[in-house]
């Protein structure tokens, strides 16, 4: 897998890398969203028509066995072979929907990624997992396929909304946490939130959890410890999205981060510093995430649905110091007690 972080020059790292490439045909997917904004402007680039292009419903809603079959479909309808490439142009959810898409039609076609998220660009896009969302729980049917190359360019971050940064910050967050002081420390010390804009820090988080996947690709392991703060998160959005309520992805890990620093402070040996820190981190981006005691039954049953679990315990990444972790087993209570905590902050 090739993480290629480019600076202005997408459209010359992809026709330096067409070039070396037998594809017979490229067609290209992206969500209504990137295609609004960027769309004549990447398809001019690539030298696309527009038949060559199929367009999803932005957020979470590509990520729907309805929008899989309507890919497969545009796939059947192109005669798309092994020798075809496919392009991934968006934001997470269009990696999730279009790497799954591709994985599964005749048992694999090759994929291209250009994330236009900063959540895409330093943690989505990276490391081959895809996933649609199935009965309102997120991402719970999937695949691992890597794609050849992933282009990140910042020139598609200038758009963003306030929101949609936010959630490549929680990420950020998350892999300091994970990598070291010294880069929790710089993400701690900013306090906008354009600052996280910035080529230094995508690319440390980028390279960070490039790492990660390359010793551990298929999550037996090691890789495991990305989904630090997701195992709350995780269930968080899925009751929200049950309850037809909005919650962005980074809300949620935000959240995640807190109750799972709690547990590591409170039960686990975590430096007390630690959490206050995190807390402090998250507050300055993040509102709290509204739901109440009588959720709290619901999201336990949730996390029994995290495939870290084993023999039917609830399992978490737990900090031992920042840069140090293990995933082990929380029971029950202690998850109510963290919930409880965390919508009384």
């Amino acid at each position: 897998m090739k993480v290629n972080l480019c600076l202005g020059a997408y459209s010359a790292v992809f026709k330096d890398f067409i070039a070396s490439k037998p594809f017979t045909k490229i067609f290209l997917v992206t969500d209504e969203t990137v295609w609004g904004i960027y769309g004549e402007e990447v398809r001019n680039a690539f030298d696309l028509t527009t038949r060559s292009i199929f367009i999803l419903p932005s957020g979470e809603s590509c990520k729907t066995l309805e929008n899989i079959r309507k890919t497969w479909s545009f796939f059947i309808d192109k005669k798309v072979d092994k020798s075809t490439l496919v392009i991934a142009f968006g934001g997470g959810s269009v990696s999730d929907s279009v790497g799954f898409a591709a994985s599964t039609f005749k048992r694999g076609i090759e994929t291209l990624y250009i994330p236009t998220t900063l959540l895409a660009q330093v943690d989505a896009a990276i490391g081959g997992k895809t996933a649609i969302n199935i009965g309102g729980v997120k991402n719970v049917v999937g695949t691992f396929s890597f794609p050849l190359i992933i282009i990140s360019d910042t020139h598609f971050l200038k758009s963003l909304p306030s929101d949609e940064i936010k959630n490549g910050i929680a990420e950020m967050l998350k892999h300091s946490l994970l990598c070291s002081k010294e880069y929790f420390d710089k993400l701690n010390a900013k306090t906008k939130v354009e600052e996280f804009i910035n080529e230094d820090l995508i690319i440390e988080s980028a390279k960070f959890k490039t790492k990660v996947v390359e010793e551990d690709p298929f999550d037996k392991s090691e890789r495991k410890q990305l989904n630090f703060g997701h195992t709350i998160g995780h269930a968080i959005e899925s009751l929200l999205l049950q309850q037809k309520k909005d919650i962005s992805h980074g809300a949620a890990v935000a959240a995640g981060l807190v109750m799972e620093t709690y547990l590591s402070y409170k039960y686990f040996e975590l430096n007390r510093s630690v959490y206050e820190d995190v807390l402090t981190a998250v507050s300055k981006y993040f509102d709290k995430v509204q739901f109440t005691e009588p959720d709290f039954e619901m999201l336990i049953d949730l996390m029994t649905l995290d495939k870290k679990n084993i023999h039917n315990e609830i399992f978490m990444v737990i900090l031992r110091d920042i840069g140090q972790q293990e995933i082990l087993a929380v029971s029950p209570p202690q998850i109510r007690e963290a919930l409880h905590v965390y919508i009384n902050l």
